[in-house]
């Protein structure tokens, strides 16, 4: 064989060595695993003095490591797993037996019981039984059959009836809800827009610099209709989100109104002070003619 058929055969050997050994799953299986370590590190020290590339040499020196580590921990469970002394017995009486057999037989019976209270969602769903473990009469009923009662189906009629109805009147007083809501913020909306049409008719009177507003300033902002009822306000997430955002549109157009008042004034100043200027300059230059 050569060089690297011998060393493909040491490493499958060792990652089938390794791959027993990390099952410590039963005693047998460690002993194995401990006699294969000695096996894997003996071919490990072969496999290196037949590797010439260092750094493929480094790599066998780390798993020889490994395995070191490995069989230190199989030494320690070995120990773990060593059979203990064997316990005295003791000598029962006649009485004694007959109480330990009782005992043993509510042993069994409380052990059915958590049985079916680990499967009981699987009994109801599936086999269609109802258990009630806390009561005597199904503790009977299993020592006597061994079987659980069954549902009745118009007990589940009526309890899905019950739930409908709740649901029912939980949505009727949130609707209910919602409208109160809406009428108390109807006369904020009023009042926004009296103040928007005073503004605007206002600012159309005067005779400043800038004019009267356009049709295009005037679109900007916003008009809702007067035929506008609380009453008919639905109650959907959409027709509140439409209320918000009329509100927010007034908040803004409020404050472009401002904007402009500010501006406006700006202008008148400015114009004052240029006519001002102007005035200077001609009683100046009239004087020296």
């Amino acid at each position: 064989m050569d060089r690297t058929q011998q060393k493909n055969y040491l490493l499958r050997q060792y990652e089938f060595y390794l791959s027993q050994a990390m099952s410590f799953e039963q005693s047998k299986a460690l002993l194995k695993a401990k006699s294969n370590y000695i096996l894997s590190a003996e071919n490990l020290l072969l496999a290196i003095q037949l590797e010439q590339n260092e750094q493929q040499r480094m790599v066998l020196k780390k798993k020889a490591k490994t395995i070191v580590s490995h069989t230190e921990i199989v030494n320690q469970k070995l120990e773990k797993l060593k059979p203990k002394e064997p316990l005295k017995k003791k000598k029962i009486s006649v009485e004694n037996n007959e109480e330990n057999q009782n005992k043993q037989k509510e042993k069994k019976i409380e052990r059915k019981l958590s049985l079916i209270r680990n499967n009981a969602f699987v009994n109801q769903m599936v086999l269609g039984k109802n258990i009630d473990v806390c009561s005597r009469n199904n503790k009977e009923n299993i020592k006597k059959t061994g079987k659980t009662k069954k549902i009745n189906k118009q007990e589940q009629i009526n309890r899905n009836k019950k739930r409908t109805k709740n649901k029912q009147q939980q949505q009727q007083q949130q609707q209910q809800q919602q409208q109160q809501q809406n009428k108390a913020q109807y006369p904020q909306m009023t009042q926004n827009y009296e103040q928007q049409q005073n503004f605007l008719n206002n600012y159309n009177n005067t005779n400043n610099i800038m004019g009267p507003l356009s049709l295009q300033n005037q679109s900007q902002f916003y008009q809702p209709s007067l035929d506008w009822n609380p009453n008919l306000l639905p109650t959907t997430n959409q027709n509140q989100s439409q209320f918000q955002f009329r509100s927010q549109l007034q908040q803004q157009n409020f404050k472009q109104s401002q904007q402009q008042q500010q501006l406006q004034q700006q202008n008148s100043q400015q114009q004052f002070q240029m006519n001002n200027q102007n005035q200077q300059f001609w009683t100046n230059n009239n004087f020296h003619n």
